[in-house]
């Protein structure tokens, strides 16, 4: 990837930040206060960020127990993913069984980085 290793994991960092944080999710999302902080961003920033890639990038160093629990994340999210309706709605997803154990795993992950 052509992206500086540490702006790369601040990147992935923020994102895991974004999708942890329930506080904001409850007060942004299920109001919907912003026209740009809705759930489809927070769902596409790691595509964009290129997660999938950063987690055995030689260049970002993970240990294995990182690695590990970037993976379980990743499963995580990307079975979410495959089942989400096309447009999500904060109000409904901040308490989704699913989305509750996403936030947790990316408290983890972020905990780990």
């Amino acid at each position: 990837m052509g992206i500086d290793p540490e702006l790369w994991r601040k990147n992935i960092k923020d994102d895991l930040d974004w999708l942890s944080d329930e506080d904001h999710q409850r007060r942004v999302w299920a109001h919907n206060l912003s026209d740009w902080d809705f759930p489809d961003e927070a769902v596409y920033s790691l595509g964009d960020h290129a997660f999938a890639e950063f987690i055995d990038a030689p260049e970002i160093g993970l240990n294995p127990a990182q690695k590990a629990k970037a993976r379980e994340f990743k499963a995580v999210f990307d079975r979410f993913l495959e089942e989400r309706p096309a447009h999500l709605e904060g109000a409904w997803l901040v308490d989704d069984p699913r989305w509750v154990h996403i936030r947790k795993l990316a408290r983890e992950l972020l905990d780990m980085l």
